[in-house]
């Protein structure tokens, strides 16, 4: 029901879903909202529980909102979600697609370690995106 109540919507920009356990479940939905929904700019999806499954999820739909040229977010938060190594590297791969324009992205409180922090790290200063 949360995408197809929110994939035309016109008038949101902000959505946080903050704390609300969605899962990888919650995170497929979240994915086809960003694939059809060109208004959102600032996303929060800490404390959700979606691991790295749901983040596979999240950074499909970054690629398909950026295929579709439909893609205006520029803040997500994915604090806390219990992600791995292997959520950033997923996550930096959807970051390289052209068209994306993350400026800020929130991991905080997550375990992904050195190795996701290089595939972020990637991201920042070889890839050009992000701000903060």
């Amino acid at each position: 029901q949360l995408a197809r109540g929110l994939a035309n919507n016109d008038s949101i920009s902000t959505l946080s879903l903050a704390a609300n356990n969605i899962g990888e479940a919650g995170a497929a939905q979240v994915a086809q909202v960003m694939a059809r929904n060109g208004k959102i700019t600032d996303l929060d999806l800490s404390a959700n529980n979606l691991s790295d499954g749901g983040v596979r999820w999240i950074a499909k739909g970054l690629a398909a909102a950026n295929l579709c040229q439909n893609s205006t977010l520029r803040k997500l938060s994915l604090a806390e979600n219990a992600l791995s190594s292997d959520a950033a590297m997923t996550l930096s791969l959807a970051l390289k697609t052209p068209g994306v324009a993350i400026a800020s992205l929130d991991l905080s409180g997550n375990a992904i370690g050195n190795v996701g922090l290089a595939h972020i790290a990637d991201v920042i200063f070889v890839g050009g995106g992000l701000a903060s």
